[in-house]
């Protein structure tokens, strides 16, 4: 999920927006320079035009599956998907596939940051027999916690999570609840930790040959080295991390790590290169649901425009923001 980052760089430009505002006679609200964690998912036009021919039965792992697919990169639609499969599990139960729906959904949701109804699913998890969905409740509880700013509660809810994917073997799950703990130690400041939990999730990543996995990863781990003033080094992470979303065809991630790059590229004073990184991930995030994504990109552009003092795209930017919020 998106987690605004608040530096030095975006106290001089939270001042330029004010002042633009006053100049172009427009006030943009919002964080300006922040930095993004990835989410991202494959076509499905395929597998959703087979529908239509298959019988009920047939049609609950397909609906699975198009949840699996959806739920990051256009949650609305997962959330329609997953509700079709819930209900045909009524009439053809299936345990695995419903803790599979509800988890997604739930990440659906959360994405949508429909705080209560991720809980609401993270209940139903709960309510499964013999403990099935008991990890990944805890890691739907996580995630809304933090969101909602109580770090103690989602550091535990986390550790539940994680140790229920350690116990099921579960190394995508243990790497990327991994990777949220380290997220939250960054944001509390604890880099020394921050990076120690990266790199035990990059390493279960590269293990199970999660390209996409890895890239988020190396995309958390940029913006800690960022933050401490190793630009170069951000940068080379970013740059592979932007091959592995490439190789994948994850435009979703590729999108973010390119808004992550675009932040590295300014403080290294590279403002074209910037740009162009701003403007290459805002072509990628308009073809999701991630409005928020979408604004602080916009914001990121028109403030290097403020920048190089080209008013009037900071302007149209800045109004695009406007009408988005």
């Amino acid at each position: 999920m998106p987690v605004p980052e608040h530096t030095a760089l975006s106290t001089l430009r939270l001042g330029h927006a004010l002042l633009a505002g006053l100049l172009l006679g427009i006030l943009v609200c919002g964080p300006w320079v922040q930095a993004q964690e990835s989410e991202a998912a494959p076509g499905t036009s395929a597998l959703e035009a087979r529908l239509p021919t298959l019988p009920d039965a047939e049609r609950v792992p397909i609906l699975a599956e198009l949840v699996e697919r959806t739920h990051r990169s256009a949650p609305e639609r997962a959330i329609a998907f997953g509700r079709d499969a819930l209900v045909f599990l009524d009439d053809y139960p299936d345990i695995g596939l419903q803790a599979q729906v509800l988890f997604r959904k739930g990440l659906a949701h959360a994405y949508l940051a429909e705080n209560d109804s991720v809980l609401a699913h993270a209940a139903m998890l709960r309510n499964l027999p013999a403990g099935l969905g008991r990890a990944d409740a805890a890691f739907l509880e996580g995630r809304v916690y933090r969101r909602q700013g109580d770090s103690d509660a989602a550091l535990r809810a986390f550790g539940e999570a994680r140790s229920g994917y350690e116990t099921a073997q579960d190394s995508a799950g243990i790497a990327t609840t991994l990777r949220l703990i380290g997220l939250m130690y960054r944001q509390q400041g604890d880099f020394d930790r921050a990076l120690e939990l990266y790199d035990q999730a990059r390493r279960l990543y590269e293990a199970i040959g999660d390209s996409v996995g890895l890239a988020n990863t190396l995309s958390s781990t940029s913006i800690v080295l960022r933050r401490r003033g190793n630009s170069e080094g951000a940068r080379d992470l970013l740059t592979r991390a932007l091959a592995l979303t490439e190789s994948a065809n994850d435009e979703r991630a590729m999108s973010i790590v390119l808004n992550n790059l675009g932040l590295v590229y300014e403080s290294l004073g590279d403002y074209d290169g910037a740009l162009a990184a701003y403007t290459r991930s805002l072509t990628l995030k308009e073809a999701t649901d991630d409005v928020r994504g979408i604004v602080r990109l916009l914001s990121n552009i028109g403030s290097i425009y403020l920048d190089q003092e080209a008013y009037a795209d900071a302007q149209a930017m800045f109004e695009r923001v406007l009408r988005l919020q």
